[in-house]
């Protein structure tokens, strides 16, 4: 299956990782995948399960590697680092997760551990990990992190770390390198309070390089400087669906869309085109997945070259692209730049 943009730009449409996922999901028992992704620099994908968010290392072949316990209730979102030269993790712990009740539907299950951020090695040792800063939105309000900035080092960053509490009190945050909260964004101080900020993005495809912040709900991206500063917003209800992911090739945005579709950006943040699109995907009943014939939640039914529900993108050093999608049973996707 091959996919194009309007510019001329295919792609390959491949899922080497089925059999993997379809064996997890038989012995889990339709396991409701809700994992961020990371690609490594040898080209492995870094993914986790759901119940155990035992994180796993597997090959482009779709064989595993390794695997390692994290010790989280989810590793909702993944980010890759390179930090003294060396890859290291880190997750967004949103706190819950989606298991199946004896009735056959799907309940949110709260974690033992409180929802935080964690920095960790590729076999599971815990570097540094971050809650909720002490600040007043968070004396009745939720922590609930989704996903991890990290202005890199090995980049000719500081080292903070930018936080999004996309599922909580709707803010972003950010840290020092060693875990010390410096300061939160809301979004009011440019476009609009946030709606579900779910993804944050460092955006070096130019000199200086900025914070992206996806206001999911609101259809847009806020920009801001690395002191946090607004600087515009791209996009809006008409450019974009729920945004849930961005990643660089070249001077490409990519972005993930949470109903079933891809945009892509120019280095100008001007639409290029849309992948994989299924506008039918979110009105179908049972949306992400599908209902059975007793009404309750089943696996959807996964068509080549369409997208269900990409939650979650990262690019390789070749410009290929992979997708995590958040649905029963889950899905991988890379899509091989031709």
């Amino acid at each position: 299956m091959i996919l194009r943009l309007g510019n001329g730009q295919a792609y390959a449409w491949s899922e080497p990782w089925n059999a993997w996922l379809d064996a997890r999901r038989v012995e889990r028992g339709h396991e409701w995948i809700h994992s961020g992704i990371a690609v490594s620099r040898t080209g492995d994908l870094i993914v986790t399960g759901h119940h155990s968010a035992e994180a796993f290392i597997l090959a482009p072949d779709g064989s595993v590697r390794s695997s390692f316990q994290t010790g989280l209730t989810q590793s909702h979102g993944l980010r890759l680092v390179v930090e003294d030269g060396r890859e290291v993790l880190w997750i967004a712990d949103n706190g819950v997760r989606y298991e199946r009740g004896a009735g056959g539907g799907y309940e949110e299950i709260a974690g033992t551990s409180p929802p935080r951020v964690v920095k960790m090695t590729l076999r599971g040792q815990h570097l540094l990990s971050i809650t909720a800063p002490d600040i007043e939105s968070y004396r009745t309000g939720t922590f609930s992190p989704t996903l991890v900035a990290v202005n890199e080092e090995a980049y000719g960053g500081n080292g903070d770390v930018w936080i999004a509490d996309g599922y909580g009190c709707h803010l972003v945050h950010r840290f020092d390198k060693f875990g010390s909260y410096l300061s939160s964004l809301s979004g009011s101080e440019g476009a609009g309070h946030y709606n579900v900020p779910h993804a944050v993005w460092i955006d070096r495809r130019r000199a200086d390089p900025e914070l992206y912040v996806s206001d999911s709900l609101n259809r847009r991206i806020q920009v801001y400087d690395l002191e946090g500063t607004y600087q515009r917003v791209v996009g809006g209800e008409s450019t974009f669906r729920p945004i849930t992911g961005f990643a660089a090739d070249g001077s490409n945005l990519i972005v993930s869309e949470r109903q079933a579709r891809v945009t892509v950006l120019d280095g100008d943040d001007k639409v290029v085109g849309h992948l994989g699109d299924d506008p039918t995907a979110s009105a179908r009943a049972g949306f992400p997945n599908r209902l059975d014939r007793r009404g309750r939640p089943a696996p959807p039914v996964r068509r080549p070259g369409s997208f269900i529900s990409p939650h979650a993108v990262d690019t390789d050093a070749d410009g290929n692209l992979y997708f995590n999608e958040c649905l029963i049973g889950g899905r991988l996707v890379k899509l091989t730049k031709l």
